[in-house]
C-alpha cells in the first residue's frame, strides 16, 4: 500500500518531469541512488531533488507557506540537505521553486536561530532544529518566501 506521502512525492515527480522540454536527456535513479544520494530526476547532467510541499503537521491544512528542510533523516543519517543533488525543485501547485541546494542549505544553516534539537509539537517555531517523537531525524521549518527570495528560478504552470 502507497502511503500519501510517497503518493504526493511520485505525483510531483510526474509533474515536474512534465515539465521538462526535452525528455530525452532525463534518467532516473537508482533504488539506492535516491535514497543515499538523494535525487529523484537528472536532466542532462543535473540532479534534482523534487519535494512536495508539505504540511506543518498532519492535523494542518495549511501546506504553503512553509516547507520542512532535512538534514538527518529518519535512520540518523545525512538527510537531502545534504545529498548529491544540484537543485531541489519544490512542487507549490501552481509554481515550481527551483533553488540551487548548497545555496538552501548555507541560508538555512547561516539562519538557525539555534541548534539544540526540539520534540517537534504541533506549533513549531521557523529556523529551529527539530526531531519527530521516536525518529532519529532533524528537519527544520522554513518560510517558503525566504526560498523564493533566493531560488534560481520560480515557474509557473
Amino acid at each position: 500500500m502507497v502511503n500519501d506521502s510517497l503518493r504526493d512525492g511520485l505525483n510531483s515527480e510526474a509533474r515536474f518531469v512534465n515539465i521538462l522540454k526535452n525528455k530525452d536527456i532525463i534518467k532516473y535513479p537508482t533504488r539506492e541512488e535516491n535514497m543515499f544520494e538523494h535525487w529523484d530526476v537528472q536532466y542532462g547532467s543535473k540532479k534534482y531533488d523534487v519535494k512536495t510541499i508539505k504540511r506543518i503537521n498532519r492535523y494542518s491544512n495549511k501546506t504553503s507557506e512553509f516547507t520542512w528542510v532535512e538534514f538527518t533523516n529518519v535512520n540518523g543519517k545525512n538527510g537531502w540537505i545534504f545529498g548529491k543533488s544540484d537543485y531541489i525543485a519544490f512542487d507549490l501547485m501552481f509554481k515550481w521553486v527551483i533553488i540551487d541546494r548548497e545555496k538552501l542549505k548555507n541560508m538555512v544553516l547561516s539562519r538557525l536561530k539555534d541548534r539544540t534539537i526540539r520534540i517537534k509539537d504541533s506549533s513549531p517555531k521557523t529556523y529551529l532544529p527539530y526531531r519527530r517523537s521516536g525518529r532519529d531525524d532533524t528537519i527544520v521549518l522554513v518560510p517558503v518566501a525566504d526560498i523564493e527570495e533566493i531560488a534560481d528560478m520560480v515557474k509557473y504552470v
